[in-house]
């Protein structure tokens, strides 16, 4: 063999090598490796493919120092590459691994530029597809979307749609990426039919497609058309398209004979567990949802390492489940660990981290430890607020309506009532004004003004919840089925504060409707709790209708002393008479 033949092969070798050392993950050799591979392929034929080590050089070097120099290795080779390289294609290449690092370390900002500088880049070299360039669109999308752009985000989903349109092969699986991504935008923004058209044109295009992971794609969306269901709390239809995505994955991993396209279907199928158990949490049922995510748990165990956050994802959804039943010990261990694997798999500034911070807050402020909660409360809110369209992010929301409980425990009813405000107006924004949600945020208001000895306010926000769910009271008056509702304590809640507030305010004109109005919320309770068939969601509702009873034997204890005192202001001539219906005492 030729010297020349030789280094060849040492260089192809390494080639191979340095592509397992990066899989393992053995920051330390791959550097080495790569770093050796720069010197000895200058002035050979491996000096075109030196942009092959830009991503692996930039995250190994990350790992094992810190991100600044990592992205500055990753910046060294696409700068390498520009000198000696002068295939558009492979100085493409090292721009998007460069913008795909920065989004790995969570700096979008810095990764929307890149990709900003790569999109034009492509669109100036008639050497690059059409595909190639709808893909440059598309990374500027999702860069967008996880800085909670969506307004942008759609615009380049739209973009890299009418890109691939352009091409005189039908572009099915790119199409349907596209249309996707676009439904998900429209979703974020509120607008759910224009989200559920996209979707389904998703799914059109991916029946044409012939690409093997079409499947996965498809499962995908079903989980996105489910997503959009459950949020405007249609949960038949929710529910089937997360059955539809499971039996989809299922049925690729059954019959596949590829390993990774078994895990990949494994996976899939999972993520339809995690997201079917949530609709059951919505609605009460805890035992459905704690054995789907133990379905889940069991699965994500055997295909990914014990720190991936996508394992520790579902132990975070059990932390809910925890919290639920008041466990927060447990909880704490699950949040944790998830905090601390977002934090180091997608930097602090992601919003699985920031969304994580929030949930860790409440349970610290379950285990009362105020201080630790506050503290990170207000870097899960600070961190929202940096977001671009932070005033359309229910995430957001969602965080200060935590805060908010938080702090009516703490006795801050006044900052407590501010976040509800803040809160509330952000859901309002995304949702209008007939979105069922509101109702929670409104009961929250009614209950920090009790909590504020204000009953009046109290009443005012107490009866427009009863308003946003009032047709779930006309559903049970027509209906003696059991039956579920999502957040089935929002009924019985206002119906409850209604009354209580009424009573604070010595409201005689409402007197008459008082115990009409306790027994449909015993009622709801009740029929949500026949559909259930385990204990612990059980439970948590006979706790709810426990308030309700109390409140009723209070009620009528009053009503009885009011008639006790009518009748003894009566001249004692009349005492003994029987009288009209019409006179009895409100």
């Amino acid at each position: 063999m030729t010297a020349f033949a030789q280094a060849d092969k040492r260089l192809a070798d390494r080639h191979a090598l340095i592509a397992e050392l990066h899989k393992a993950e053995d920051h330390a050799a791959t550097i080495k490796a790569i770093e050796l591979q720069l010197k000895e392929a200058a002035g050979t034929s491996w000096q075109d493919s030196v942009y092959r080590y830009t991503y692996m050089l930039g995250r190994a070097v990350w790992k094992s120092e810190d991100a600044d120099v990592g992205l500055a290795a990753a910046e060294r080779i696409a700068q390498l590459v520009k000198q000696q390289d002068k295939n558009v294609l492979h100085q493409l290449d090292a721009m998007d691994d460069v913008a795909r690092l920065l989004f790995g370390m969570g700096r979008m900002l810095d990764a929307a530029r890149a990709d900003s500088t790569a999109l034009v880049f492509s669109d100036a070299h008639k050497e690059v597809s059409l595909m190639r360039r709808g893909k440059a669109r598309q990374r500027l999308a999702l860069d967008y979307s996880n800085m909670g752009d969506h307004e942008r985000a759609l615009k380049y989903y739209l973009d890299a749609k009418a890109t691939f349109e352009r091409s005189d092969t039908l572009l099915a699986m790119n199409m349907s990426e596209a249309c996707n991504g676009a439904g998900a935008a429209c979703w974020h923004l509120g607008r759910p039919r224009e989200a559920e058209a996209y979707y389904k044109m998703a799914l059109d295009f991916l029946a044409k497609s012939t690409d093997a992971r079409k499947h996965f794609r498809m499962a995908g969306t079903l989980i996105n058309m489910g997503i959009l269901w459950q949020d405007v709390g249609d949960f038949a239809r929710s529910k089937a398209n997360y059955l539809e995505s499971i039996r989809v994955c299922g049925a690729v991993a059954d019959t596949a004979t590829d390993p990774s396209l078994r895990d990949e279907a494994i996976m899939g199928r999972t993520r339809g567990y995690v997201n079917l158990a949530t609709v059951y949490f919505a609605m009460g049922d805890d035992g459905r949802s704690r054995e789907l995510l133990e379905m889940a748990l069991k699965d994500r165990q055997v295909l990914l390492e014990p720190d991936d956050p996508k394992l520790l994802g579902v132990q975070d959804r059990l932390a809910d489940l925890e919290i639920e039943a008041g466990n927060y010990a447990k909880a704490e261990v699950h949040v944790r660990r998830y905090v601390e694997a977002c934090e180091k798999y997608f930097g602090t500034r992601s919003e699985d981290y920031i969304r994580a911070c929030a949930k860790l807050a409440e349970v610290y402020a379950g285990l009362d430890r105020p201080a630790v909660a506050d503290s990170l409360f207000e870097r899960s809110i600070t961190l929202h607020k940096t977001m671009e369209s932070a005033d359309t992010d229910p995430e957001l929301a969602i965080a200060l309506r935590q805060r908010a409980e938080f702090r009516i425990d703490q006795g801050r009813t006044m900052d407590a009532i501010t976040d509800l405000q803040e809160a509330r107006g952000i859901i309002e924004r995304v949702h209008g004004p007939a979105y069922y949600k509101l109702a929670m945020y409104d009961l929250l208001l009614a209950q920090a003004y009790f909590a504020a000895n204000d009953p009046r306010a109290a009443h005012r926000f107490a009866t427009r919840a009863l308003a946003l769910v009032r047709d779930r009271a006309e559903a049970l008056k027509t209906s003696a089925i059991p039956q579920t509702f999502s957040q089935p304590h929002l009924l019985p809640d206002a119906l409850y504060f209604k009354v209580m507030a009424e009573r604070a305010i010595d409201s005689t004109a409402a007197r008459g409707s008082w115990m009409a109005e306790l027994d449909l919320g015993v009622m709801a309770l009740a029929r949500n709790k026949a559909a259930y068939d385990d204990e612990g969601s059980q439970l948590g509702l006979i706790g709810k209708q426990k308030n309700l009873f109390h409140l009723a034997i209070d009620v009528a204890f009053e009503a009885a002393r009011r008639f006790d005192q009518w009748l003894g202001s009566l001249p004692r001539s009349h005492r003994g008479r029987s009288f009209d219906p019409a006179e009895e005492p409100s």
